[in-house]
């Protein structure tokens, strides 16, 4: 047992040397508000997704009273998260942003804006922020089952997003320098599992 753990030790050493803590590849931050964690001024960008740290936030156009409104996700994005994660409901056959406690198709919470709003001001907002060159990961739970709704929301992110909008598949393994300043779309299956 003392030569497995004297193997695992160099491992973790030669691990450390290959792979630099996030720390040390020149994130700044501080416990004040106005400066926040910036992946754009480190000095390596060429490691994989899985090595990098995002801020994250859930529900981020929801405020802490279950208000779902553009003012909220701006302060969200004006704050530096860029894990973006948003309900979107069929409401009229449109897509829209609202919120909702349950898992439920038809149980939105507050009443919802549109999805074109919400992605036009991801746009003019995200990345003009301290860290506004560091990608913008934008998570969908998706919470209907209408297959136009699908169609439209993805004509919507063109015509919103398409300046920054990353249109390749990305994996853990993606390269943060591929995706830096661009929008990487995340769906969650688990809502939608007949979504191609």
């Amino acid at each position: 047992s003392f030569y497995v753990l004297y193997k695992l030790v160099q491992r973790r050493s030669r691990l450390i040397t290959e792979y630099e803590k996030p720390n040390d590849e020149g994130f700044v931050g501080s416990s004040s508000s106005s400066a926040r964690p910036r992946i754009s001024n480190t000095s390596n960008l060429s490691f994989p997704l899985k090595e990098y740290v995002f801020m994250s936030s859930w529900n981020s156009a929801s405020n802490s009273t279950g208000v779902v409104s553009l003012d909220t996700l701006e302060e969200t994005l004006m704050r530096g998260y860029r894990f973006i994660d948003l309900e979107v409901y069929s409401v009229e056959s449109k897509p829209q942003v609202s919120f909702s406690t349950q898992r439920a198709y038809d149980a939105m919470e507050s009443n919802p804006i549109l999805f074109a709003d919400v992605c036009r001001r991801i746009v003019t907002k995200a990345f003009t922020t301290k860290n506004g060159q560091d990608p913008l990961f934008l998570h969908l739970r998706i919470k209907s089952r209408n297959p136009n709704l699908f169609e439209m929301m993805a004509n919507i992110l063109k015509v919103e997003c398409e300046t920054r909008l990353y249109n390749k598949k990305v994996t853990m393994d993606t390269p943060l320098e591929k995706v830096k300043g661009r929008l990487v779309i995340v769906v969650d299956r688990t809502y939608v599992p007949h979504l191609e």
